[in-house]
């Protein structure tokens, strides 16, 4: 208790209490204004991580757009933007010259592949070579045939497999003597005249040409039979 001039008392207050109280109040403040900074930041960081994927388009744009300034206010967050030469941007506008520029990008883009695509088609014109354009040499190796073992017969010639895909035929050229249906063979599968298959068998070139007109006759007589047995 304190004596003033007065003559009346009063109570001195107390300083440490009051200090606490009013630590206690600012510790209060400060951390929801902390709380409520911390979250403005993360939203900024947020908003503008997404306009940095696009930093690099409007950095080579002409006419580019920045985020310039951020603001918040009771709830909202807007973004403000800045132009080349200093002018701010309403929304309407830097959307109109966002999609103005992409518009531009995607039509090179567009541009450059249906270009490329030519290219790619003129090269293979300028190499491929259509089947009419070919030799008959190239054209024959290019031929694949489908053999099956049940199909043809095998006749071995000097070392050359023959096959014969006529089940009918096979049956008459087995009937003949072997060196004729040698000859036979090399005549007509494997495209031997009949000098050729006189050398190749020891055998002057009339010698050939009796055989295989014999053998050729056997033949024809041999199919004719059967047919009419058939018949």
């Amino acid at each position: 208790m304190i004596l003033s001039k007065t003559g009346s008392l009063y109570r001195q207050p107390n300083l440490f209490s009051l200090f606490l109280s009013i630590s206690s109040a600012l510790e209060h403040e400060l951390k929801t204004h902390i709380s409520g900074v911390l979250k403005t930041v993360y939203l900024l960081l947020v908003q503008i991580g997404c306009f940095h994927i696009f930093k690099k388009f409007f950095n080579s744009a002409t006419n580019h757009t920045l985020p310039y300034r951020y603001g918040a206010e009771r709830g909202i967050h807007t973004f403000h933007f800045i132009a080349k030469g200093g002018v701010i941007l309403k929304p309407s506008d830097f959307q109109k010259t966002i999609q103005c520029q992409f518009d531009c990008k995607l039509k090179k883009v567009v541009k450059g592949i249906v270009r490329n695509y030519r290219k790619e088609l003129a090269r293979r014109q300028a190499k491929e070579v259509s089947f009419c354009e070919l030799p008959e040499i190239v054209v024959e190796k290019l031929i694949v045939w489908d053999d099956y073992e049940s199909e043809y017969t095998t006749f071995d010639v000097c070392g050359t497999e023959i096959r014969v895909l006529d089940e009918e035929l096979a049956e008459a050229l087995k009937q003949l003597p072997e060196q004729s249906r040698n000859i036979v063979l090399m005549f007509f599968f494997l495209d031997m005249s009949d000098s050729e298959i006189g050398e190749k068998l020891n055998i002057n070139r009339s010698a050939s040409y009796r055989h295989r007109r014999n053998s050729l006759e056997e033949i024809r007589k041999q199919l004719k039979e059967k047919k009419t047995n058939e018949e």
